[in-house]
């Protein structure tokens, strides 16, 4: 059996698919970092930040059936993030335009 860490991405993503969840720890392990720097150049919250690649994370393990392991994951991931972050923040703006809490 190989290991994970050596897998490439797309190896990870169908041995997901196929119902080895450990995948998605090697995936957030490889790409959190990454993940959560693109969400706070966006947010400039770290807390947002972290919550935010967490969430995309989530939403790729709910998801993975969907995804096409020929598209590269990496990029895959990074667009979850900044379209996740720039969510976030226009729902902030709208809530502080409605006279809510940021």
């Amino acid at each position: 059996m190989n290991d994970l860490h050596t897998l490439e991405d797309a190896a990870v993503i169908r041995r997901m698919k196929s119902g080895d969840m450990g995948g998605l720890e090697n995936l957030v392990e490889r790409y959190q970092v990454r993940a959560v720097r693109a969400a706070y150049f966006i947010t400039y919250d770290e807390a947002l930040a972290q919550d935010i690649a967490q969430d995309v994370f989530l939403r790729l393990y709910h998801s993975v059936q969907r995804f096409d392991e020929a598209r590269p994951f990496g990029p895959y991931l990074m667009q979850s993030v900044v379209n996740a972050s720039l969510n976030s923040m226009r729902h902030s703006k709208k809530k502080r335009l409605a006279g809510g809490q940021p």
